[in-house]
C-alpha cells in the first residue's frame, strides 16, 4: 500500500474534490468538506494541506490523515447505508 500511496502527490489529488489555495511552498488551505465549517456555510478555509508530509488536517473538525483517509471518508460521507 505505502508504494501506490507514494506515487500519489496529495496536492495534485485533493483538488478532484475541493478547491486548494496555496498557502506557500508547503502548505495549502480549503473549506473543509466534512464539518460545519464546509463549503455551504461561507466559513474561512479551515483544511490544510502539508505537501511535505502529505497529510491533510481541519482545525475546526479536528480531522486528519493521508490522501487514503480523504478520499475513502469524501466518498463515504454520502452513503447512509454505512452509518
Amino acid at each position: 500500500m505505502k508504494d501506490w500511496q507514494d506515487s500519489y502527490d496529495i496536492v495534485e489529488q485533493i483538488p478532484h474534490y475541493i478547491r486548494l489555495e496555496s498557502h506557500n511552498d508547503e502548505c495549502f488551505i480549503g473549506t473543509c468538506p466534512f464539518c460545519k465549517a464546509g463549503p455551504t456555510t461561507g466559513h474561512t478555509p479551515t483544511l490544510q494541506i502539508d505537501a511535505k508530509h502529505q497529510t491533510w488536517w481541519c482545525s475546526y473538525c479536528e480531522q486528519g490523515g493521508d490522501l487514503i483517509q480523504f478520499a475513502v471518508k469524501f466518498v463515504n460521507q454520502g452513503d447512509t447505508s454505512r452509518k
